[in-house]
């Protein structure tokens, strides 16, 4: 088939990004353009917090050509960062903040920065850069928020982005504004994105994908979503937080792409378009999959997109194609005299017309090489890029990819030259010769294995010393390769030989390499646990040997593999893992030993519990999940989101000081917190601690994770379930009846919120919330002496001051209550039904500012008081709750076993 062929034509004015944005935001200034959690940004806040940046970006000298690194972790900071370098006229160079520091000064070196864009919590990574550096969360008051109006051409330069390059030294890949906005075009005409499109963004900002994450919904209208780091665990964990968020399209990596496509999806669910790239597709969709899968290819220096496919849900016999040429660009499939083949033969993909990138930036060989004259197009000077991928048209005219010509392979969406691994390598003060090699796993994902000669007679000496010789050395290695690799390219497996084998060719002889590598594997005696293990560890990851020290991602694993690696172990061993714990224990051995302490503790005596431990589910070998009750002190109404969790989640409620006895309430957040500490440690002497609370429930919780970190314990999880930590506005009020009111209006309030039961059974599970004890059924008074009935009346009563006197001190304690900072992780799950959240969340911010580990915020679709009485309601704070529970670390010696 004739390749298709487009000349290198250039954009107008009309196509500035910019001005597209600039437009959209006039037309709907109070969309919601960015949410970030909790945090909401509308296009109008976008466009000024921009425009705020650029003015200082134009002081500071940026202009068009100009290069400015981003240096910002993914959120609504990056896209501010992003809009405002555009909006300054100069071109962005993006950076992963998890670059190891010597790669990260190299790659500011080689695309010669004015300055980098940075967070303020960022920038003491940068100090050894000698670049002047912007905070994006500067606030500067003289600034104008006006647009900058600078006047950027079509052929200016857009962004540089940066490969991974043979020669050891990453290339800069240069993209002009006509190009990028050509692949927006498309995207915008395939997509069909809306006001009402919600998309998420996902990839690293150092991949190009993101470019289709974002623009074509920022440009019509719609909301950009970002998942926080708990979301990103797993597929599963991914897919939920896709549909609690209303996502409608979703741009995935290949491989995680994949690895979606094998979960089910409910059939109403909101995702209408799910985009793979980056990565040779293995799979079809699903006849039931309620979303259009579109299968893009593309590499770097055709910005983004080349060609694309829908993928039918009907399987064929091969594997699916990449489609056709987006509009305005051409494909070709030449021999190698450039020669057009024919359908069904295989050729190398050349890539022709607005897409091209204008070089490679600073290496102008390179660029020669690459981007060779196009013969096939009437435009003068046009040009085309050798892609270096084998491809062949089908008989329909689709491509359909065969492979690389060279040694380039995409780990999870990311390109990987083997060779610049090498050369880093071979930098190492003992390594004398060295070969990256990849298998399959069984998943179809590439594996790194480099094959290490020591320097000088080390190699020959090393083979015969002792292992743990061998295993100080290849750690050195891999520290060495930490620091100037990003993680994707740093091998996974190491293997220490006397010499690389080579074939008579003169070739590496990869089946001798293979088989040394294998027989140096000696594995010991394995218990039955391991025995077990070491099946699961052979069929997720295809390898022959495992020992005790096989590490589970020295082998060949990854966050996905992980997942399977969790949920075979549940199968074959029917113990809960965490994901997690699978980093942690990543060792064969030591994973056994947490399998066998996870199975004993579950085996184990029942610990008696104090009175205040409330026993809610008790079943299973899940560590416990502990939950302070509301201001009402009865955590009762904890039961419907226990039942909604797994069955073997155990789960206590801590219940408050003079409801169920006879001693008065405590009158403060920090004895609450102490007396349930002392209880809790009574049930569970030592962590990791899972706890939590709702609305009152949540500040004692706090405050107990305070009190438990200062007394050496290790709490692993902190939830939040809309509550609030102490608002400081009440903290000096002392005046009783302003304090009584305010005690009045927040039990108001709530009961606003209530919806009236509408039988007695919903009167008498109301009751049981706040610690009232009714009769079964209306027949039981009915029929009851008079005597019967007086007693239960009085009970009612005495239960019923009671829970007054309860909720009123613990009003009262959460009024007077002085928050401290709490130096671990915490999720906070913020109702959204209550009205519209504010923009800048108080509450949020406030406990944001106390958190000193990571801080999530997970919001909900309910009120405050339907998330524990709407089942609906209950069972989507479950769902979210069991994804953060099965992500913590589980701390499974000490745990409550009933």
């Amino acid at each position: 088939m004739p390749c298709t062929v487009m000349g290198e034509a250039c954009a107008d004015a009309r196509d500035s990004l910019v001005l597209l944005f600039e437009a959209q935001a006039k037309r709907t200034p109070n969309a919601i353009a960015l949410e970030d959690g909790a945090t909401l940004v509308t296009y109008q806040e976008l466009n000024e917090n921009a425009n705020l940046l650029a003015h200082l970006l134009i002081q500071a000298g940026a202009g068009p050509e100009a290069r400015v690194g981003l240096y910002v972790e993914s959120g609504a900071r990056l896209v501010t960062a992003m809009l405002a370098a555009w909006k300054a006229g100069a071109a962005f160079v993006p950076f992963d903040v998890n670059t190891p520091p010597r790669r990260l000064e190299m790659l500011c070196k080689g695309a010669g920065l004015l300055l980098i864009l940075t967070n303020r919590a960022l920038q003491p990574q940068l100090t050894n850069l000698n670049l002047p550096l912007i905070a994006v969360d500067d606030t500067v008051a003289n600034c104008r928020v006006s647009n900058a109006n600078v006047q950027v051409s079509a052929q200016n330069l857009a962004y540089l982005i940066f490969t991974s390059g043979t020669t050891g030294v990453p290339k800069a890949v240069a993209i002009e504004h006509a190009s990028l906005a050509n692949m927006i075009r498309w995207a915008i005409a395939e997509i069909g994105p809306t006001s009402t499109d919600r998309s998420a963004q996902i990839v690293a900002a150092g991949f190009d994908a993101i470019f289709v994450e974002l623009w074509p919904y920022l440009l019509t209208g719609g909301t950009i979503c970002f998942p926080g780091r708990l979301n990103r665990q797993s597929p599963e964990q991914l897919q939920h937080w896709l549909l609690l968020s209303r996502v409608t399209v979703i741009m995935a990596p290949t491989p995680l792409g994949e690895a979606l496509l094998a979960l089910d999806w409910p059939g109403n669910c909101s995702v209408r378009m799910m985009i793979v790239g980056g990565d040779r597709l293995r799979k079809y969709p699903d006849p039931s999959h309620p979303f259009q899968l579109l299968n893009a290819y593309g590499p770097t220096e055709n910005t983004v997109v080349s060609t694309a496919a829908i993928v039918p849900a009907a399987p064929a016999p091969t594997l699916p194609a990449i489609g056709r040429a987006i509009p305005g660009q051409g494909t070709g499939i030449l021999d190698e005299n450039l020669g057009q083949v024919p359908a069904g033969v295989i050729g190398e993909l050349y890539l022709i017309g607005e897409g091209l990138a204008r070089c490679y930036h600073g290496d102008p060989a390179l660029t020669a090489a690459r981007f060779v004259p196009c013969p096939y197009s009437p435009v003068p000077g046009a040009r085309m890029f050798r892609s270096g991928d084998f491809a062949l048209y089908t008989p329909g005219g689709d491509i359909e990819f065969v492979g690389r010509q060279d040694r380039q392979i995409k780990i999870l969406g990311c390109r990987v030259d083997l060779a610049e691994i090498e050369a880093c390598l071979l930098h190492h003060s003992d390594i004398r010769d060295v070969a990256v090699v990849t298998n399959e796993l069984p998943d179809r994902q590439p594996f790194m294995t480099a094959y290490v000669v020591v320097d000088g007679q080390g190699g020959r000496d090393l083979m015969a010393a002792r292992h743990d010789r061998s295993q100080a050395l290849i750690a050195s290695i891999r520290t060495f390769a930490a620091a100037r690799l990003p993680s994707y390219m740093c091998p996974p497996a190491y293997h220490i030989v006397a010499a690389l084998p080579m074939t008579e060719n003169g070739k590496l002889d990869l089946r001798l390499l293979r088989e040394t590598a294998a027989h140096d594997a000696r594995p010991k005696n394995l218990s039955q646990d391991e025995q077990r293990l070491a099946g699961i560890f052979r069929d997720l990851l295809g390898i022959a040997s495992v020992g005790p020290d096989s590490d589970f991602f020295a082998c060949g694993g990854h966050s996905l593999l992980a997942a399977r690696l969790v949920r075979e172990i549940g199968r074959n061993l029917h113990v809960d893992i965490a994901i997690a714990e699978i980093y942690q224990h990543s060792r064969l051995s030591r994973l056994a030993e947490l399998i066998g302490a996870r199975r004993a503790a579950g085996c184990g005596q029942t610990v008696s519990l104090p009175s205040s431990v409330v026993p809610i589910q008790t079943s299973g070998l899940s560590p416990a999940f502990f939950c302070v009750a509301p201001a009402g002190g009865s955590p009762l109404c904890y039961r419907k989101l226990a039942s909604c969790l797994a069955k073997d989640r155990q789960f206590f409620g801590l219940q408050s000081q003079g409801l169920g006895d006879n001693l008065p309430p405590l009158t403060s957040v920090e004895a609450i917190a102490a007396a349930h500490v002392a209880a809790l440690r009574q049930a569970q002497p030592n962590g990791a601690y899972h706890i939590g609370g709702w609305s009152f429930g949540a500040i004692v919780a706090w405050e107990m994770a305070v009190q438990l970190t200062e007394q050496g314990q290790r709490v692993e999880q902190l939830a939040l379930l809309d509550g609030w930590v102490g608002p400081r506005r009440y903290a000096n009020r002392g005046a009783q009846f302003l304090e009584s009111g305010a005690v009045a209006a927040m039990g108001f309030r709530f009961l606003r919120q209530i919806k009236l039961p509408r039988n007695y059974d919903g009167v008498r599970e109301l009751a049981q919330w706040v610690g009232i004890g009714l009769p079964n059924s209306l027949a039981y008074l009915r029929h009851a002496t008079w005597g019967a009935r007086a007693a239960a009346l009085r009970k009612m009563t005495d239960e019923a001051y009671r829970s007054l006197r309860v909720f009123t001190a613990n009003a009262k304690a959460a009024l007077r209550y002085r928050p401290r900072l709490y130096p671990g992780d915490c999720v906070f799950y913020r109702s959204n039904l209550d009205g519209p959240i504010l923009r800048a969340d108080r509450v949020v911010d406030e406990v944001r500012e106390l958190t000193g580990g990571t801080f999530e915020v997970v919001t909900l679709d309910a009120t405050h008081m339907s998330l524990m009485m709407q089942d609906d309601h209950i069972a989507q704070l479950a769902a979210a709750l069991a994804l953060q529970l099965r992500t913590a670390r589980a701390g499974a010696v000490g745990a409550v076993a009933a």
